[in-house]
């Protein structure tokens, strides 16, 4: 799935092999398309994280998908979302993605975060993910934009009861970058892990932060951490695990 500055490319995109089972449409389909249904449950697990760069990617964001995977399925090819900034100038982009896996669904998903130059630029991108009841999601994210750039990523995600998610953050690139997860465990008898890895040099500076609310008992959630440094860079982990009465 194309993303060029922060909008839905179709014909760069390869949909194929997805046997029925993931729906791909973009913003700007829906926004066509008048009251869609999915439009509706946009934003909702996005609705409760207060956070001023998710506000800020709210209100502008340009463009993204809605990705939709049937109950049941299970999907043989990685999703890969691969988010390019294109072009001589210094660009700001802000995609917004909403992924819905439905109940005892399993999939993949690759996100990418690339440029095709050195140029800075800024990236503010959100994505929200609902995990149904008794699904299966990996979801890796590669952040290697330019040295020069600016990188902010955020994902909500809320788990069903008997889930299993898995999540892995590669930072290589940016300048400064932050990759933050607000997630919520609620339903019982989760299985959840949050990994991080971090390679940076030179003056980069990099943040990983988790938020999770482990809202009902019998869930089990493992982070684990792991910077490499050189330099004068920075690496910056930070977080939070609220287990509700």
């Amino acid at each position: 799935i194309a993303i060029v500055n922060g909008r839905f490319v179709p014909e760069l995109s390869d949909l194929e092999g997805l046997d029925g089972a993931v729906s791909v449409r973009g913003f700007s389909e829906l926004f066509a398309g008048g009251n869609d249904p999915a439009l509706g449950r946009v934003g909702s697990l996005a609705s409760d994280v207060d956070d001023p760069m998710l506000a800020l990617n709210t209100a502008l964001f340009d463009d993204g998908v809605v990705i939709t995977v049937t109950e049941g399925a299970t999907v043989s090819r990685a999703i890969e979302l691969l988010h390019v900034v294109a072009g001589d100038a210094a660009v700001t982009t802000m995609p917004r993605h909403a992924v819905f896996v439905g109940e005892g669904a399993t999939v993949r998903f690759l996100e990418r975060h690339e440029a095709t130059s050195e140029l800075g630029h800024t990236t503010n991108a959100a994505i929200e993910l609902d995990v149904a009841e008794k699904a299966s999601v990996t979801w890796a994210k590669l952040q290697a934009e330019p040295l020069a750039a600016t990188h902010v990523g955020t994902l909500t995600t809320t788990i069903g009861t008997e889930a299993r998610f898995a999540h892995l953050t590669m930072t290589l690139g940016a300048k400064l970058a932050r990759s933050q997860i607000f997630a919520r465990v609620d339903g019982e008898f989760v299985e959840a892990t949050f990994d991080a890895a971090t390679f940076i040099k030179g003056e980069q500076h990099a943040d990983n932060t988790l938020v999770i609310d482990h809202k009902v008992p019998n869930g089990v959630s493992q982070e684990r951490f792991r910077s490499v440094v050189d330099d004068r860079a920075q690496a910056i982990v930070q977080g939070r695990i609220n287990v509700w009465p």
